[in-house]
């Protein structure tokens, strides 16, 4: 007989960058996300309840388009899914109407459950969201509004979201999947999380009035870290549109933030573990949106900043770094 566990789904939106604060922890119904939003109704997947949990965590700073920032981005999600070897378990599913929500509204560790599931046993091999980009949308702080159009692509390129893949839907006519492949290992001997961070920063591009998205997910598993803290030049002053990297003791980069108008940053969905903190001035991010910082004094195109150890679940502030 199959021990199952409780699959608890959640979209975290940790914009940490973002002026606003944080609106607390908020569940169904999607009333209050757009008007004309569907629901995104959880499946009965296998059935049986145990004592581990697997939760889903989305979201990083607002992006900055050459003296331009989003304050809404809107995302239909028609479905989601586990992946195991190949096969496609889906746990949630909108209906007839895309399940929509705005990815900019949950800031500073807030976050939103979308679905809760069960589902059994084992160590699943990806995560897929099945989205619906007529039901996607862009909006400045401006109001201005544009159409969001979602690039296919086969994951690579290094840095943040490189197990990302993107393609279209086989079996719907307006649907793009957007998959994260690793080892997800659901078990009941003891208490499970994974979390998963949509990294709006190196995601999007500004393109003849089209913002284009090729999505990047980091995944973290336990309890997610985080580090966060301000950059300011030699006057004290903030540095805005600076690029703080995460980078693990293998040299690879594991998230990034962005600093915004008072110069903070929040990097998210860590593992435990040792860090060293990389400010970059100039930046071209995994989606090949480039980045020039604002106010700062140093001529570098980036420098180390401090080394940091990041326990499960733990916050580290690192203070104010002058660059």
């Amino acid at each position: 007989m199959n021990k199952h566990v409780a699959l608890a789904s959640a979209i975290l939106m940790s914009l940490g960058l973002a002026a606003c604060g944080g609106h607390g922890t908020q569940s169904l119904p999607a009333a209050t996300q757009s008007a004309g939003a569907g629901v995104l109704k959880p499946l009965d997947v296998t059935g049986g309840i145990g004592p581990s949990s697997y939760s889903l965590f989305m979201g990083d700073a607002a992006p900055w388009f050459s003296g331009r920032t989003l304050s809404h981005f809107y995302v239909g999600i028609r479905e989601v899914d586990v992946l195991l070897n190949g096969q496609i378990i889906p746990i949630a599913q909108s209906g007839s109407s895309p399940y929509t929500m705005d990815l900019l509204a949950y800031q500073n560790g807030s976050q939103l459950q979308l679905v809760q599931a069960q589902i059994s046993q084992n160590t699943y091999t990806g995560m897929r969201f099945v989205l619906a980009p007529s039901a996607s949308s862009a909006v400045f702080t401006d109001g201005t509004t544009m159409p969001v159009t979602f690039v296919t692509n086969n994951g690579g390129n290094g840095g943040p979201g490189a197990s990302t893949m993107t393609s279209t839907d086989p079996n719907m006519a307006d649907a793009i999947d957007v998959t994260l492949s690793g080892a997800f290992p659901i078990s009941s001997d003891s208490p499970a999380s994974f979390n998963i961070d949509f990294n709006a920063l190196e995601s999007m591009t500004l393109s003849n009035n089209t913002v284009r998205v090729r999505p990047a997910l980091v995944a973290s598993s336990g309890a997610q870290g985080s580090v966060s803290g301000t950059i300011v030049n030699q006057s004290g002053s903030p540095v805005q549109n600076v690029v703080v990297a995460a980078v693990a003791a293998d040299g690879t980069i594991a998230n990034t933030a962005l600093t915004g108008p008072l110069g903070r940053f929040n990097v998210h969905a860590l593992n435990s573990g040792t860090y060293t903190l990389r400010i970059f001035n100039s930046y071209t991010t995994v989606s090949g949106q480039q980045y020039a910082a604002s106010g700062q004094t140093s001529t570098a195109a980036s420098f180390n900043g401090p080394t940091v150890n990041v326990g499960a679940g733990s916050s580290v502030a690192v203070g104010t770094l002058a660059d």
